[in-house]
């Protein structure tokens, strides 16, 4: 079975709930991944490639960082193997985890993205959200009364995104399947093109605001 038709199965598979259903969906996500085709592991390559070209124009060392990632997932976790195991990865088994943990992390390096906590300060989230390459490329703006202190993450990147609409823009985000949120500012068509890619290989970039 191909990865494109395995990822329609996983997607349509009924929520079990319940002690029983537990114990099948533990056992489901333990179960390996089949094993892909080069032409499959091809295709993902080329969608991974292709979002960091959209993330990060221009950036051409970026760019070929994630596709030698995406080619040698495990010799890019055995570079970067304490990165990993601060996300509590100590094995490259999941090469699909290590691919997409992988563009993050070259992308965060190369100052496209920032990771932020749930539970961000409001100061640090316009800190990091300020640096970001996007950020003065597009000829965006950032201004601290537009917050609410006591609002969280994609609530204030709700407020940020109806203050970038006439720019046709806003904030978007990497899903890692975790209690952070990676940032980055992005044009809508370019955002949905991004969900689309992303799709493609079973994983989600989307507003921020919808996270």
């Amino acid at each position: 079975m191909g990865v494109w038709e395995w990822l329609r199965k996983k997607a349509e598979k009924p929520t079990t709930h319940g002690a029983a259903g537990r114990e099948t969906d533990l056992a489901e996500k333990q179960r390996p991944a089949p094993a892909l085709s080069e032409s499959e592991e091809a295709k993902i390559g080329q969608c991974l490639e292709e979002i960091a070209r959209i993330i990060a124009p221009g950036d051409e060392e970026a760019w070929q960082a994630v596709r030698a990632c995406a080619n040698d997932p495990e010799a890019f976790f055995a570079a970067h193997c304490i990165t990993f195991d601060e996300r509590g990865i100590d094995d490259a088994s999941d090469r699909d985890k290590i691919r997409w943990l992988g563009l993050v992390d070259i992308l965060e390096e190369r100052g496209h993205v920032c990771e932020r906590d749930w539970k961000e300060e409001k100061v640090d989230f316009l800190y990091f959200v300020g640096q970001l390459s996007g950020i003065a490329q597009s000829g965006l703006s950032l201004d601290a009364a537009w917050l609410e202190e006591e609002e969280d993450i994609p609530a204030w990147c709700a407020v940020i995104d109806a203050h970038w609409k006439e720019a046709g823009a806003g904030m978007a985000c990497i899903d890692i399947d975790s209690d952070s949120y990676v940032l980055f500012p992005c044009q809508t068509a370019a955002r949905e093109k991004l969900e689309h890619l992303a799709a493609k290989i079973g994983h989600r970039i989307a507003p921020a605001r919808d996270m």
